[in-house]
Formats: structure tokens, C-alpha cells, sequence
């Protein structure tokens, strides 16, 4: 404000600041609109000067305007406390008595920019500041009075004031509201013109601050200026106004020379209201900007006055406020558009799913119109819309209206919803719509924000896939400016598909039915799929069965697509907590067999990631090849050096089907005939030998994840046990391409001679069908049988002996090639008569010449190689092919021989010698298969006697220097021969072991009479003791006569051998010997020790004898010691009290050894019987000993004994006697640290009294809770184990207290009993009870506490116990077998049971007439359905406890069962069970010995069962048409469904 003082009206004055200052305050930055500017200046400084239209808007961007809260002295100014004192009395509008200001007294000599104020408290953005205001310039005038010099003395205003002084002053109280500073006010008296420097600062500091704001000069009038520099940028006067001009410098805005208000002339007026529409023409508006390169840079402000120094006021006032100069029409629209920043935000931007609930907030500021202009402005119309995305809904009443701050605001307006559905509108909005009542009076204008706060539900994903929904909203003013506000997006939660998928099994075989389910959800909670397909595409291998396709979990699914191989299932919508379960059978080919098909169900949406899971299955089903050999064709009997008498078999299988394994492999050789079994090794292993096998091999498993051809390391197992005559060897798998060698040797028996053995190795395998191979051989083993005889059975010296041989073969169908026949004369002294020898075949025929005979001139043998072959008469012979056969044919090559050889030829006896002998001879026939040497013997009686001698002993084992009795006996045993003038040499080889008593040598003939005064000399040793002798006799012993000779010989040293040899000879007899040996040893000793004391106890300080006796019980004791080695220190022994005695005999100085507190003592020996006794004195000078016990170990030691003899005594060291205080322990325990509600806790209570009687004993036990019961039937109480009956003094639910009386010293009391939890209340407190023991001589109650928590009774877990038997442990071919399998449900009701039968091998078809199904014993009618040799039965529900019984017979009939054992399986299925449940029973069938006897029983046993249904039964063929729609009704209502269409027997 620019102004001369007026005398204008106060009221009317302070009426127009009073609306002035309601549009005063700054507050940020507000778009406006732009500057009109008709006409443009441009000061000197560089500011531009513009006009601009009255009803436009002034800048944008220096909305800041002058704001302070203090106001300090930098410099030069004085504070005044009344600052009206400076100003003219009747000028109340400018300052009132008592408002303070500051006074800057200028003079004539008074120093420039000498004067500056501190302005502080201003806000701007979000900093505190300062501004600095200097006073820089000023022209200082004074009047000229009267006398011509200058001076105030005649100033015609002077006595206006109550003090007149020259200066600038500034009031506080001008213009404020409340306590902000809203304008710089200069008053200034003297001054022609003034320069204001304003600076601004960083609150505090002298730091400068960039900032941008206006200032306005008002009412300028009276011809004063306003000029600007510095920081000043633009100025800006109101258009169309001619009271205002820029003067000639370019550099001010001048005024008029007549004031504001004043007498309209031909310039026009202005006036001082702000209110009055020409208020206008008095305003400059000046727009500072000191940011940037202009940070620094003060803003200059020049004012010139009225005054000129004469004719004019002295005083003038200027004001630089925060009003702005314009004042649009406030009922014009806005028409600008993008100049209102809407800002739209969501509480959840991220992670919304379906049903979630976001909180939409639209920050809608409105124009800062109302302070950009002077006398207000507002909107005509305002609403703040939201198109909501078509995916989510208005939570209806969730609107409403707030503040920037989030302040209600209430009755400003109503929201509006016009969502889908409504007529006419296709859009999903919702808005807030103001009322004009609250634009025209409640809205500021000032660029304050409204807050439109709403919900919104998401109520499903957009079709399109995307997963976001996006929206903005705008703001809509006067009906024409639409201000978009940026756009939300809020991100969904991306759906996540899962599928899984799987096979009832990873392993089948070619025409399995596989069963797959594939289960499909959507896992992220409320997340929802659109345009979503569910597939399974599979593989060529595997052929779908389309009408298996089956699915369930989703209302009003439609039908799948199915194309060859695939199928498939569409949706709009899959959300969260829907599931699709789909279903569908598959047959294995043989185009997979071997490999792992993976088959794939996939889930695809257009809004998530595909998902997919495999489920492989492996087609399993080996290839067998079997190949066997033998090593040779032609085999033998028996080893030799030419053959080692064993068939060699060799069987190579092989898997042959590439990526198959076989299992359990079974390869097997049961046809061999008993004669040729296989072999066994010494250790009685069968002689089988596998080669080949893996140690381990890959096995494909099914894997969870989705590495695909997953194997599993199994070990290889493989076992060869025996089987039948053969062997059969198990091996659990082989992989393809691995071919196993099996070597087995096979010994020929006799039995088979001449056998052509056919025998055939089969192999089979669970997976595979069996294959098998023969082999060839032929056992050619003759046995030659030799005859030989001679023409007479005794001869004489100088006779001749005729032998004549006979060679025949015993066995049919073999063989012998060239024949030997040899003669071996064993005795020496005859002689073979060469030209003798002749030799026939079987006709008779002379055939010596066709043979080649070998003689030895040196020897009387002779060799006679026939050339012939040699074979069995027999016309048949024996071919084995599982069993004995008879082909034609003496040998399977065809070839013939003869029959039978002879060989004829003489002996000469010649040698004088051989009388009384016999003349050995030996015919041997050989052929050149291995084996086949046979021989006989023949002996002829050359006369003559023959001695035999033995020699015997009485004992074999003798203690030195016992006595050894002997006996010999000297026999002929010729008959008809006599020996005559026997002797007989007799000796011990070691002389020094034995020593013959001469006088006790009694001989005795043959007639028993004692032979006198006999021919006898005596062998001595060394030492003169008699060691053997030679007797001579003239006794002549005929035919089993005898001779004997009896002693007796001491044997005076131990040794293990004493050997004993004689020999008789007769005169015409050769001689004969015999030996005896004896082992003769030590005497054996013995001994015994005992020790004791006088006392048992003994206190400290005193003394104790302990006593040792050692009892020599048997033999001398030699070097007997006793040592006694282990008493304690605290023990002394007093060594001179230690004494020995033998036999009550002391010894006199014995050896005694002593080291510290032990000692030994020598006994020397004692003799058998003897008792050596040792004695001495001990003390207890220990202490600490009182109340141990003292053991005390003694041995007797000697190296005639086999070990030491130990004794040992104890003293109990005792304390002397103290009187005993009363005490007793009590501990009690609990038999669970937790327990189930309704579950029974064992208490265990044990009392120990203390070392005296305890009187009037009571135990209590308290502090069960209620809700816990004790079971008084459980209690029992014992005093030292022996039970009692419980006297209480108290009992109730909870708590007793037992009488127990007088307890004795150190017995020991136990009460036991139960209690129950019963109360659900007490799950999870720890409840807590508590034992004690009472007595008035106790000095306290001891007491124990046990804890028991109590938890919660889980519910009973529903299960099966599945039990499989049969009627006898073994049956035979032709015999029935019954099965009985037992389900019985166990924790709860197991519903849908399905019970099938399976594994049991074809031959051992079932009956099933024969299966009868009960439940409780109670008949029920179950669904049957058979599946080959297999069956199923549907029990239907199963009551906890309940036992269903299926029995059923079936008859073995397969004799290659026979033998053998099979397993047949039965296995419960329920969707009450997470998995099914299994049993075996395990058939042994025996060996059948004469199949023939057993004719297979083929009648059916009938009775009252369930009978399946047969072809050509009309009623049960209509039941089992109806039964599957009945089976899948029953389903559709939870109760289950049995397929009962035929199925494929499955392997696994």
C-alpha cells in the first residue's frame, strides 16, 4: 500500500481490510490461469510490467505470499511498545494506541541501510524461514520555514502527532490475523522516497533460501511510485486502468496525483475498499523468484511518497500484503483443462483375489482460485467419478467424503452408483456428485484436496486373461473440464493350476488295464482361471478306452472331447475350492513294451502359467531265451584220469526285450533221473555254478517330480537251492541283454549206465512267459563183470594150476571198445605156462591169433588185448525223457560186439617155499571207455602153518609207578597145518619207561598147563631194571592152538607213549608181531583253603584274628604258599602275631614274604591229608572305615594244583551308637508324563522310614482336580511287599488320607492305584497331585508331587485288519483246498469295502460256486464279479468291529504244481483307507509219487453261498445288466461303486 493519509471513515477502512485479509493467506502452489497480458513493459532490472483482464487469474506458481509470526531487531530499529505515538492521532486504521511496532529515527546524518528487522515463523513448502527486511535507501527532505533554513519547528502537520519524528515505522498490529504477519507496512514521515531490501533465510541462520511468492502493493494513490529490482521477476498491474501508468523510466508504476476514494475528475477515481470494484486501479502486484542462479538475490522494493519537501504531507504509507490483484466473475466456468493433478489410490495394488474387498481413495484438489484472486471464486458444479472395472463391485454404504488429511466431511454431497443393470447404462461408475450449497459456501478454493474414499469387491478375473484390473477416475468441473486422474492397477493373484496325476502302479505288462486319475485345482486362495482346459494326451503306447472317461467335483461339467488318444474338458471359470477329478482306463501294447511312458495331464488357462503332471508307467513284460548244452554226448560212470566222471550242463538265459527286466527269474532243471543228480561239493553245496549276474541293476520307479526315467539301484539277489533231482536257482532281476551262464555238474550213477538221457532246463519269470531246452547225453559206462576159477582149491609143491576167465558186460546200451584181459600172479615161486594161454569169444570160437598177448619173462603176468568190442546181450536199452523209456537196440550208436571173451592158461607151483601159504592170482579186464577195470581174485592152499600174535594191556592210561599187567597170545589159525618150536621176543622201545618184574612172567601152553623153568633170557637197561626178553619152546600149535605169556611191569615216569612190541616165529611158520601202547601220567593233587575270624563286626580301635587253613585233600601239595593280599589301609596287621603250623606242628622261621600291607608265607609241601593252618592279629585304626565292610581274600597257590585256591572272609566295621532322628522319604510318580480324556494314569506312592519307628503313620495323597476320579479298585498297599487292607481316616473322588499306624524302622510302604482324566476341561493344564507322609515323631511332612498333562483323546483312526488262511499246511494234487479271508474293521465304519482275490495260479482253478460271503456270521448276498481265476466281492459298508468272512475252495489240479508252493493274495480297497490292505496265504503242494493214483475230483461242492452269474441264466444275466447303473447310482450317493465289467488279471 502505496498512500497519503485521508481522512476517510475507520469503519469503512477497517470493513475493507477485514475482507482483504480473508484472502490473504498463502498456501502452495495452485494452477491458474494464464496471465492476459495486452500490453507488456519491461522495467530496467529486467522484470516485465503486464496488464492483465480483471476477470483472469494471476500467475501460477508465487502463490506464496507474506506470512510471519515474529518479528526481531537485526539492526538500527527501536522497539516501541506504543507505536501510535509516531502516527497521527485520527489515523486509528494505520495504528491504535497501545499496538507495539519498531521505529527507525532518520535524520539528516543517519547512515544508510543502518535499520533491518527480522521476520521469522514463515512456512514455505515444508521449511521454516526468515526474511530480513533492510531499509537500503532513503532521501531524507526537511521543510524550509519561514527563515529560509530547513527544519520541522513550523511543519503545519507536526502538532497532529503526539510525537513527531522523522523516520520509518512499522506496526505489528497492521492488518493481522490472529498472530500471522500478513504484510511488510512502512510509515514513513520525512522521506521522499525509500529502498526495502528483503532477503530470505533458512530459519535461524544467515544461510540464503530460494523461494518464490508475490507481494502487492495497495493503494497507490496521490501520485507515489512503486518501483522493483533484484529478485523481482514481473509486476503486474490491472488492464484497462488509467489511474496507474508505467513513467518514463520504465522502471516504476506511477499513480495518479489524487488519493484513493477521492472526487471523481476527468482521470476517474479509485477507491480504498477492497470491495469496491474500482479498489483494483490501487494494486500492483509484484512476483518474486530467488531459487536457481538467483539464490541470493534480494528482493528491492523503492517507494516514492507525496512528499516533495513544500506544498505536500510529509508522511506516506506503503504496504507490500498478500493479496492478489483480480477478481474473476465466481459464476464463470473454467474451461482449462489438465491443470488439476487427480491422484487415484488403492489400499491393495497387489495380491486381491476374488471376494477381496480394496479401498479405492480419489484425492481430487480443487483450483486455487480461491486465493488467486481477490474476492474468491467457486465451482459451479463438481463431482469426482470412478468407472469401476467391469470385474469388481461398489460395496454399497462404503462411500464417503473427506478431507486431504482424512477428516469426514460431512453433508458436502451423496455418492452415486449406476452400476450393471441399471437401464439405460452400460457403465460401472460411482461418484461423488457435490451440492451447490457446499461449492458456492463450504469450498475454499484454495487448492485444497477432497478425498472420495470407496470399496470395491472383486467378483472375478477378467476374461481376457490379464491379471489386473485398471481403472481412473477424473474430476468433473462446471460440467466441462474432466480432470483424469492416473490410472490403479491392481495386480490379482495369479492362479496357480496343480494337477496330479497317477497310476494305480508304475509297473505293468502288455494288456494291463492301467487306471489313471488326474486331479485338477486351482491352489491360490480365491484366485479364479478363466477359458480354462484340462487335457491328457497319451502316448501311442498306451491305448485309451474312451468310454472309461470319467469326471466328477464340478456342477454342470460338460461332456469331455475325446479324440483318439486325448480328451479334454473346458471351463469358463476354475476357482479356488473347485476340483476336477477325472478318471480313465488304459491298455498297455506291446509298442511300449520296455520303455517308460510318460503321460501327461495338462492344465491350461489364459491367465496363468500352464501346469502339468506326469504319471509314468512302465511296461514291463520280459522276453525269455533259454539255451542248454552239454560238454559232450558220451559220459561215464565215476573219475578217472581220462574223465572226470560229471555231465557238464551249461544253460545261458537271456532277456532278450530291450528296456524289460524279468522277475524273479526262475531257472530250473528238475528232470534229471535219480542216477544223475547234481553234485555237491564237501561242504555239501549243490555243484552250481551262476555266471553273469549284475550285482545290481536300474530299476525304473515312478517319480514324484518331473525328472522322468528315474531308476532305482537294486541289489541283484540270486539263489540256487535244490529242486527235486536237479536245482532251481531264483534271481530277482535281469535287465535286457544280460545273459546269465548257469554251469552245472551232474555225476552219473551206476543206475544209468547205458542211459540216453534227454533232460530240459526251463525258465520262467512273473513277467514273462516261460521258455525251456533240452539237452543230449548218453552214460556209456560198461561194467565188465570177471569170473575167474581155477581147476582145483589146494595144491602141493611142483603141481600145475589151471585158471580159465570170463568177461561179460552187465549194462544194457553201452558200449566197450577193446577189450583187455590181464592175469597177475602175485605170489612169487610159480611160473606161468606161456603157450598155455587161449583165448574164445562169446560163439567159442578160437580166436587167440586175432589177439595181440603181451607176457613178462621176468614176472608171471601176461596182457591180452582182445581187438574186440564188447556189449550187453540185452536186445533194449533205456532212453530217460521224464521218465524211463524203452528203445530197441543194444546202444544208441548201433554198433555190435561180443557178448562174452574167455581166456584160458596154466600155472606152475615151483618154489618149496610156498608150502603152508597160499598162491594169490588176479584176472583184470579193462575196455577203453574210463572205469570199466574189473577184477577177481583167486587163491589156491599151498600147505602149511600160519602164526597171528596179539598183545593187550590191562588199563591204556597209568599213574607213575602204578603196575601194568600184559597178556600175549601166539596163535596158529591153519588148518590142518601145525607150527612147531614157537619162540617169542618181547621189549619196550624206551627202556627207561617200564620195568618187567621177572617173577610174575607166567607162560602157558596150549593145554593150558603153566610151562616150568622156561627158556628165557632178560633184556636190561642202564640202570639193571629188566625192559624185555626172548623165550624159547618146543611147543608145536596146531589149528587154532595157542600160546600165552602173562607179566607185570612198573612204569616209573609220565609220558603220553609207551610202546610195547613182540614177535613170534615158529620153525615152519613165518613170524607174526603185535604192539600195545599205554600213556601213563602225573598222580593228580587237590587242596582246599578256608578263612575266618573271631567276630563279624568290630568298631574302630578294635583288634581281630583272622585264621587260613589249607586242607591237602589229594596227592602232595608241592611249594604250597597262602598269600593274603587285600585289606585296606585302615586295617593293620600286627606281623608278629602271625604264626603256621602243619598238622598242628608250628613251623619253625617259615618264609614269609611282607610288602606294606600284605605278606605270603611258604608251607613247603604238603603231603595228601595235611592241613597247614596261618593265623594273625588285624585292627581297625581307620575312621572313615565305620560303617564299610571289610572283605578279606586268602589264596593258596602251587604248582601241583591246576589253579588257585581262594577264601575269603568279611567284618563289618560298625559305628559306635548314636541315638537315631526320626525320618521317612516319600516319592510318588506318575506312569505318563501325559494322558488321553477317559484314559486311565498308574500312581505309584513309595514311603522309606528312616533308622527309628515312626507312631500313628498317616499318608495322604490330594490335589486331583475336579473332572479326575480315582478308581478305589485299582488301590493296593503293601508294608515291605506284603499287601494290607487299606484303612482311610478320609477318602472322597479326588483325595484320601491312609492309616497306616506304627511303621517299623526301614521298612518301606507302597501304595499303588489308578485315576482318570474324565473332564474335557483339563485338556492341555498339567494337572498336578501330591503324596505326603505324617507322623507326630516326624519333625516335618515330607511329600512328592506328580504332574500328568492332560491332552485330547484323538479321534480312532479307521483301519482294516485283513487276515488270509487255509484249511490244511499242505495238499496234493487232485485235493481241494478251502480259503478263508477275515476283514475286520477297526476305529470306525469302513465304507464301500471291495475285497478281491487274486494270484492264484491256473492250475488251481477256484469253485466259485463254492464262495460264500458273511458278515457277523451272518449270510449276506454280495456283489461277485470274476476276473479269470480271480474274483471280487463287494461288502458294501463295514461297522467298526464288524468282521466280514469270504471262504472258497478251489483244487489243485496242475501236476506240475506238484512239488511246489504259490501264494494267492487278497487285498480290501475303501475310500475310508488310505491305502489298500493285503494278505497271503501260502499253498504248499506235496510231491506227488504216482500221479496216476490221484484223479483230479472235478464234482462242485454246493451249499448256501453267492453264486455268480452264469451265460444262459436269464435272471442273473438281467441282475448283472442292471447291477452297473445300480453300482453308479449308489456312488452318485456316497456310497460307492463296483465296476463289474470284465478285467484283466494285472501283475505287478
Amino acid at each position: 500500500m502505496a498512500s497519503t493519509l485521508k481522512p476517510t471513515s475507520p469503519d469503512v477502512r477497517r470493513r475493507a481490510w477485514r475482507v482483504f485479509l480473508a484472502f490473504a493467506l498463502a498456501v502452495g502452489l495452485i494452477p491458474g490461469a494464464a496471465l492476459a497480458a495486452p500490453e507488456t513493459a519491461r522495467a530496467e532490472g529486467g522484470a516485465s510490467i503486464q496488464y492483465i483482464p480483471e476477470d483472469s487469474f494471476t500467475p501460477e506458481g508465487f502463490n506464496w505470499g507474506i506470512g510471519f509470526t515474529g518479528v526481531d531487531v537485526v539492526r538500527g530499529f527501536t522497539k516501541e511498545a506504543n507505536i501510535k505515538q509516531f502516527y497521527p492521532r485520527d489515523y486509528d486504521e494505520l495504528a491504535q494506541t497501545g499496538d507495539s511496532g519498531f521505529a527507525a529515527r532518520i535524520g539528516r546524518t543517519t547512515q544508510k541501510e543502518s535499520f533491518a528487522l527480522r521476520y521469522t515463523g514463515a512456512t514455505y513448502k515444508n521449511d521454516q524461514v526468515d526474511a530480513v527486511v533492510t531499509l537500503a535507501d532513503w532521501n531524507y527532505v526537511e521543510p524550509v520555514m519561514s527563515d529560509g533554513t530547513s527544519g520541522w519547528d513550523e511543519y503545519w502537520e507536526r502538532d497532529a502527532y503526539d510525537t513527531f519524528q522523522p523516520g520509518v515505522f512499522v506496526n505489528n498490529a497492521y492488518q493481522r490475523t490472529g498472530s500471522l504477519i500478513e504484510n511488510l507496512n512502512f510509515y514513513t514521515v520525512g522521506l521522499t522516497d525509500l529502498t526495502v531490501n528483503v532477503e530470505f533465510f533458512y530459519a535461524g541462520t544467515n544461510d540464503p533460501y530460494e523461494i518464490k511468492g508475490h507481494m502487492t502493493c495497495i493503494d497507490l494513490d496521490v501520485g507515489q511510485k512503486f518501483g522493483f529490482g533484484g529478485a523481482i521477476t514481473l509486476a503486474q498491474v490491472v488492464a484497462e486502468n488509467d489511474f496507474l501508468f508505467i513513467d518514463e523510466s520504465q522502471n516504476l508504476v506511477a499513480s495518479r496525483n489524487y488519493p484513493c476514494g477521492g472526487v471523481e475528475d476527468s482521470d476517474g477515481a479509485i477507491s480504498a475498499d477492497p470491495n469496491d470494484p474500482l479498489y483494483k486501479l490501487g494494486l500492483v502486484g509484484a512476483y518474486f523468484d530467488t531459487t536457481s542462479s538467483r539464490k541470493g538475490l534480494p528482493i528491492e522494493l523503492s517507494f516514492v511518497s507525496s512528499w516533495t519537501g513544500a506544498d505536500s504531507t510529509a508522511q506516506s504509507f506503503f504496504a507490500m500484503t498478500n493479496e492478489f490483484l483480480t477478481a474473476p466473475n465466481p459464476n464463470d466456468d473454467i474451461t482449462e483443462n489438465g491443470k488439476l493433478k487427480v491422484r487415484k489410490t488403492a489400499d491393495k495394488t497387489e495380491g486381491v483375489s476374488v471376494g477381496d474387498v480394496v479401498t479405492y481413495t480419489v484425492d481430487a484438489p480443487v483450483h486455487k482460485r480461491g486465493v488467486t484472486c481477490r474476492n474468491g471464486y467457486s465451482y459451479t458444479d463438481f463431482e469426482i467419478v470412478d468407472v469401476l472395472p467391469a470385474e469388481m463391485r461398489y460395496v454399497d454404504g462404503s462411500g464417503y467424503l473427506a478431507d486431504g488429511e482424512g477428516g469426514l466431511i460431512e453433508g458436502a454431497g451423496e455418492v452415486v452408483y449406476e452400476g450393471h443393470g441399471d437401464a439405460g447404462n452400460i457403465e460401472n461408475t460411482v461418484k461423488f456428485e457435490f451440492t451447490r450449497e457446499f461449492l458456492a459456501n463450504r469450498m475454499r478454493m484454495q487448492g485444497e484436496t477432497y478425498r472420495f474414499v470407496f470399496k470395491a469387491t472383486l467378483t472375478e478375473y477378467p476374461a481376457d486373461g490379464a491379471l489386473a484390473v485398471s481403472n481412473r477416475a477424473y474430476a468433473h468441473v462446471n460440467n466441462k473440464g474432466a480432470y483424469l486422474s492416473n490410472s490403479v492397477e491392481t495386480s490379482l493373484v495369479p492362479p496357480k493350476l496343480k494337477v496330479e496325476k497317477t497310476a494305480d502302479a508304475y509297473e505293468y505288462e502288455v494288456g494291463d488295464v492301467i487306471h489313471f486319475a488326474s486331479s485338477f485345482t486351482q491352489t491360490e486362495k480365491n484366485a479364479q482361471c478363466r477359458e480354462a482346459v484340462f487335457s491328457d494326451n497319451l502316448p501311442e503306447s498306451l491305448q485309451l478306452i474312451p468310454e472309461t472317461v470319467q469326471a466328477t467335483g464340478i456342477k454342470n461339467l460338460p461332456d469331455p472331447s475325446i479324440e483318439g488318444n486325448r480328451w479334454s474338458y473346458s471351463l469358463d471359470k476354475f476357482s479356488y475350492g473347485d476340483t476336477l477329478d477325472v478318471t480313465f482306463d488304459a491298455i498297455a501294447t506291446q509298442s511300449g513294451n520296455g520303455v517308460e511312458q510318460v503321460n501327461i495331464a495338462a492344465a491350461h488357462a489364459n491367465n496363468c502359467m500352464d501346469a502339468n503332471d506326469p504319471a509314468e508307467v512302465w511296461t514291463n513284460t520280459a522276453k525269455l531265451s533259454v539255451e542248454k548244452t552239454a560238454d559232450y554226448y558220451e559220459h561215464y560212470v565215476g573219475a578217472s584220469d581220462q574223465d572226470a566222471g560229471a555231465v557238464v550242463y551249461t544253460v545261458v538265459v537271456e532277456n532278450t526285450k530291450d528296456g524289460a527286466i524279468a522277475n524273479n527269474l526262475v531257472i530250473s532243471d528238475e528232470s534229471l533221473p535219480e542216477g544223475l543228480k547234481v553234485g555237491r561239493t564237501n561242504a555239501g553245496d549243490l555243484m552250481v555254478d551262476v555266471e553273469g549276474v549284475p550285482e545290481s541293476v536300474a530299476y525304473p520307479v515312478g517319480a514324484e517330480d518331473s525328472i522322468h526315467a528315474q531308476t532305482d539301484s537294486r541289489d541283484v539277489t540270486c539263489s540256487t537251492k535244490p529242486a527235486g533231482t536237479g536245482f532251481t536257482t531264483v534271481i530277482n532281476h535281469l535287465p535286457a541283454h544280460t545273459p546269465v551262464t548257469i554251469t552245472y555238474t551232474c555225476y552219473p550213477e551206476d543206475s544209468i549206465a547205458g542211459w540216453e538221457v534227454e533232460n530240459t532246463a526251463t525258465v520262467r519269470a512273473d513277467n514273462a512267459l516261460p521258455e525251456r531246452d533240452s539237452a543230449l547225453i548218453w552214460v556209456n559206462q560198461p561194467v565188465l563183470q570177471v569170473e575167474k576159477t581155477s581147476s582145483l582149491d589146494a595144491y602141493t609143491v611142483g603141481d600145475f594150476v589151471t585158471y580159465h576167465v570170463k568177461v561179460t558186460s552187465n549194462t544194457p546200451g553201452t558200449l566197450g571198445r577193446n577189450l583187455v584181459i590181464s592175469d597177475l600172479l602175485r605170489t612169487k615161486g610159480v611160473e606161468l605156462q606161456r603157450d598155455s594161454i587161449k583165448v574164445w569169444d562169446s560163439e567159442g570160437n578160437d580166436i587167440t591169433d586175432s589177439c595181440t598177448i603181451h607176457t613178462n619173462r621176468n614176472k608171471p603176468t601176461f596182457i591180452v588185448e582182445t581187438n574186440r568190442n564188447i556189449v550187453n546181450e540185452a536186445p533194449e536199452r533205456t532212453f530217460y525223457r521224464f521218465g524211463e523209456q524203452t528203445e530197441q537196440g543194444k546202444n544208441p550208436l548201433g554198433e555190435d560186439g561180443e557178448t562174452a571173451v574167455f581166456v584160458d592158461y596154466t600155472v606152475a607151483i615151483a618154489d618149496a617155499a610156498l608150502a603152508g601159504s597160499t598162491v594169490e592170482n588176479t584176472a583184470l579186464a579193462v575196455t577203453d571207455e574210463p572205469n570199466t577195470k574189473t577184477t577177481d581174485d583167486d587163491s589156491v592152499a599151498v600147505k602149511g602153518a600160519k602164526l597171528q600174535v596179539t598183545k593187550e594191556s590191562d588199563a591204556s592210561r597209568y599213574e607213575v609207578e602204578s603196575e601194568a599187567r600184559y597178556s600175549i597170545a601166539v596163535t596158529q589159525t591153519r588148518e590142518d597145518a601145525i607150527a612147531h618150536g614157537i619162540s617169542v621176543e618181547d621189549a619196550f622201545e624206551d627202556d627207561a619207561l617200564a620195568a618187567i618184574d621177572t617173577s610174575s612172567v607166567v607162560i602157558t601152553g596150549p593145554d593150558g598147563e603153566v610151562i616150568d623153568d622156561p627158556d628165557i633170557v632178560w633184556k636190561k637197561n642202564d640202570e639193571g631194571a629188566v625192559c624185555g626178553f626172548s623165550l624159547k619152546t618146543d611147543v608145536a600149535l596146531r589149528d587154532e592152538e595157542a600160546l600165552t605169556v602173562t607179566y607185570s611191569a612198573t612204569l616209573p615216569i609220565a609220558s603220553d607213549h609207551v610202546v610195547n612190541r613182540v614177535q613170534a616165529k615158529a620153525k615152519d611158520a613165518a613170524g607174526s608181531s603185535a604192539a600195545n601202547d599205554v600213556a601213563v601220567i602225573e598222580p593228580q593233587a587237590d587242596a582246599s583253603l578256608v578263612k575266618e575270624t573271631n567276630t563279624k563286626t568290630a568298631q574302630v580301635g578294635d583288634a581281630f584274628i583272622y585264621t587260613l587253613t589249607a586242607h591237602a585233600t589229594d596227592g602232595a601239595i608241592r611249594d604250597a604258599v597262602i598269600s593274603d593280599n587285600s585289606l585296606p589301609e585302615g586295617i593293620e596287621i600286627d606281623f608278629n602275631s602271625l604264626a603256621a603250623s602243619v598238622n598242628g606242628k608250628a613251623l619253625e622261621s617259615p618264609l614269609v614274604r611282607q610288602k606294606g600291607n600284605t605278606f605270603s608265607i611258604a608251607l613247603g609241601t604238603l603231603e595228601k591229608g595235611d592241613v597247614a593252618a596261618t593265623s594273625f592279629t588285624a585292627k581297625v585304626v581307620d575312621e572313615s572305615l565305620a560303617g564299610r565292610r571289610i572283605v578279606n581274600n586268602a589264596t593258596l597257590a602251587s604248582p601241583s594244583l591246576d589253579g588257585e585256591r581262594m577264601a575269603q572272609t568279611i567284618v563289618d566295621v560298625i559305628a559306635p551308637k548314636t541315638e537315631q532322628k526320626a525320618s521317612a522319604a516319600i516319592e510318588k510318580t506318575a506312569s505318563a508324563e501325559s494322558a488321553r480324556i477317559g484314559e486311565p494314569v498308574s500312581y505309584s506312592i513309595s514311603a522309606e522310614i528312616g533308622e527309628t519307628d515312626l507312631e500313628d503313620v498317616r499318608i495322604a495323597d490330594e490335589g486331583l482336580p475336579e473332572g479326575a476320579s480315582i478308581d478305589y479298585a485299582t488301590l493296593v498297599v503293601a508294608i515291605d511287599g506284603k499287601r494290607i487292607e487299606p484303612a482311610f481316616a478320609s477318602k472322597d473322588a479326588q483325595s484320601f488320607v491312609l492309616k497306616l499306624g506304627k511303621v517299623s524302622a526301614r521298612a518301606k510302604a507302597s501304595i499303588d492305584y489308578e485315576a482318570t482324566l474324565e473332564n474335557e476341561a483339563l485338556v492341555g493344564s498339567s494337572v498336578e497331585n501330591t503324596a505326603t507322609i505324617e507322623s507326630p515323631t516326624l519333625p516335618d511332612k515330607p511329600h512328592d508331587t506328580a504332574r500328568v498333562v492332560a491332552i485330547d483323546s484323538p479321534a480312532p483312526k479307521v483301519d482294516v485288519e485283513l487276515v488270509k488262511t487255509i484249511d490244511k499246511e499242505a495238499a496234493a494234487v487232485g485235493e481241494q483246498v478251502i480259503f478263508t479271508i477275515e476283514a475286520t474293521a477297526i476305529g470306525g465304519t469302513v465304507e464301500n469295502a471291495l475285497v478281491t482275490d487274486s494270484k492264484m495260479p491256473a492250475g488251481a482253478p477256484i469253485d466259485f460256486d463254492s464262495i460264500q460271503v458273511a458278515v457277523d456270521g451272518k449270510p449276506i448276498e454280495a456283489a461277485l464279479d470274476s476276473d479269470g481265476n480271480a474274483f471280487s466281492a463287494f461288502i458294501g459298508m463295514l461297522q467298526k468291529g464288524s468282521t466280514a468272512t469270504i471262504t472258497f475252495a478251489a483244487r489243485i489240479e496242475d501236476e506240475a504244481l506238484a512239488g511246489t508252493k504259490f501264494s494267492n493274495r487278497a487285498t480290501l480297497t475303501s475310500p475310508s483307507l488310505e491305502d489298500a490292505r493285503v494278505a497271503h496265504a501260502i499253498v504248499n503242494v506235496a510231491e506227488n509219487d504216482d500221479p496216476g493214483n490221484n484223479p483230479v475230483n472235478t464234482g462242485a461242492e454246493t451249499g448256501g453261498k453267492a453264486k455268480l452269474g452264469k451265460t444262459g441264466d436269464e435272471l442273473m444275466g438281467l441282475a448283472l445288466k442292471a447291477l452297473p447303473a445300480l453300482l453308479v447310482a449308489t456312488a452318485a450317493l456316497g456310497i460307492g461303486a463296483l465296476a463289474l465289467r470284465e478285467r484283466r488279471a494285472r501283475k505287478r
